[in-house]
């Protein structure tokens, strides 16, 4: 989440017209995944764990206690964990759509805070910062529901094209060596 954020913050700060609210982006941005741990893959992809990979089973245990409590879809458990947090009804709405399932629609709609969080989603993989292409790939690659869809690349190249239109850089220039994460974002209030 910290790596998706810095990478909206810097097309933020390369945006062509006006300027964007970071703190709506942060905001977003920040809590986007705050469900994934009730569907995370720990016999197929322990890797992903990095650092935290020797306490394999405390986050065992925070799963199972996580699907208890929310259930295991990932989205119906990040909305109720934002409920829980008193997370204000826009930015609720902002990460429930920001799905890659909802990709036609956003790259449709005139919410450029919605674009550019999917987008930075988007760009971003489980080890760092990837071109569209092979982020997608990799979506298709590992998670079942999307290998029937593969229309969905086709309407994320599209919010691609709508993003590069509003950059006063190129979207080919978003990588591990133009970004750092920010490690600052760890204190941040939503």
């Amino acid at each position: 989440m910290l790596r998706v954020t810095s990478v909206a913050l810097y097309i933020a700060k390369n945006w062509k017209e006006s300027v964007l609210n970071t703190n709506t982006l942060k905001s977003m941005l920040l809590l986007h995944d705050i469900g994934n741990i009730v569907r995370f893959d720990f016999e197929k992809h322990p890797e992903f764990l990095g650092d935290e990979i020797i306490r394999v089973d405390y986050w065992k245990n925070r799963q199972k206690d996580s699907i208890l409590k929310y259930g295991n879809d990932d989205h119906e458990a990040t909305v109720a964990m934002l409920k829980e947090l008193g997370i204000s009804e826009e930015i609720k709405q902002k990460i429930y759509k920001m799905g890659y399932w909802n990709v036609e629609e956003v790259k449709n709609c005139t919410d450029w805070y919605l674009k550019l969080a999917l987008y930075s989603d988007l760009r971003v993989g489980p080890f760092g910062i990837l071109t569209l292409q092979n982020r997608l790939d990799d979506i298709h690659k590992r998670i079942e529901k999307y290998k029937m869809r593969p229309e969905l690349m086709g309407f994320a190249q599209e919010l691609e094209n709508q993003i590069q239109a509003n950059l006063k850089t190129t979207v080919s220039e978003i990588d591990n060596k133009s970004i750092s994460v920010n490690d600052n974002l760890l204190g941040y209030k939503v």
